[in-house]
Order: structure tokens, then sequence, then C-alpha cells
């Protein structure tokens, strides 16, 4: 028994499989991509795709300003942990596929607004939360905050307080 559950797990974990499976979903999503691509139109889509693209890219380039800002930030002598580049990079690769997602979504859902607020939405709050954090190491840089960062987080602040004072609200009612 022991020795056919290795024997599956070695059969799904291996590189084999692994690029075999990948090569097949890739197969499979390109065969229902083609097909959702020939039957919907995008010229409605241009703005939204548009506005989607522009907060990827903007996201991306204060994850890569909070890098370094965070490297010239660290105390001297300290190393650059591995988790912290991979956080980076995880970030960005997260980026491009949720990026490639939302442009599914998009295409497949397009004349629902719902949907798209749902798709800028956290993009649009992990801006915020890149752009508070570059602060936050421009401050250790300099000992002082500049005013636009603290400006920002207090107003990101005084949102966060608000959503979950709402929230609170809302649990205490259903109690």
């Amino acid at each position: 028994m022991v020795f056919k559950v290795a024997y599956i797990t070695k059969f799904f974990l291996g590189k084999k499989s692994v690029v075999l499976t990948s090569f097949l979903l890739s197969l499979s999503l390109g065969g229902i991509l083609n097909q959702v691509s020939t039957r919907v139109s995008t010229k409605d889509l241009e703005g939204s795709i548009l506005v989607l693209v522009i907060l990827v890219g903007l996201t991306v380039f204060f994850s890569i300003i909070d890098m370094i800002t965070g490297v010239l930030a660290r105390p001297k002598g300290s190393n650059i942990s591995s988790g912290k580049w991979g956080n980076t990079v995880g970030k960005l690769v997260s980026l491009v596929l949720y990026l490639s997602f939302s442009l599914f979504l998009m295409i497949i859902l397009s004349d629902n607004y719902f949907v798209l607020v749902v798709l800028f939405s956290p993009l649009v709050l992990n801006i915020l939360k890149e752009y508070i954090s570059i602060g936050e190491n421009l401050e250790k840089l300099n000992g002082k905050k500049p005013y636009l960062f603290s400006v920002v987080d207090k107003i990101f602040l005084m949102l966060e307080n608000k959503f979950f004072t709402h929230v609170t609200e809302k649990i205490n009612k259903l109690e």
C-alpha cells in the first residue's frame, strides 16, 4: 500500500507529469480563449482593458520602487533575505496572472459593471499599499515621511477604520 501511494505521488508530482499537465492545460485554455475571442467583440471593452493595463502597470511600478527603497532603507550590514526577493517576484508573477485572468473575465462578462469594479478594486488597494510602503521606507531613510505620503496614509487609515467600523456594526446587528 505504501509503495502504491509513493508511486502515485511520484507520478503526479514528477517533472514529466508537471510538464505534461502544463502542456495539456495550455492547449485546452488556448482552445477556450480562441472560441471566446471569435465569439465576443472587444471593441466595447477597449476602455476597460486600457484602465486594467494602466492599473497593473502602476502596481508593477510601485512594487519596483518599493523594492528599491526597501533595499536602500535596510539597516547597514544586513543582508537581503531570499524571502523578500521571493515576495517581490511573486507579486510581479501574480500580477501577470491576475491581468490574464481579468482580461478573460472581462471578455466573457463584458456587460457586467460589477465585474469591472471587482476586478479593479484589488489593484487600486494594492497600489495604495505599495505607495504607503514606499513612504515608510522613505521615512526610514530620511527620518521623516514626506507630506504627500503622510496625507495618503491618513486617508487610507480613515477609509480602513470606516470599513472595519461598518463591518463590526453589521456583525453586531446579526448577533
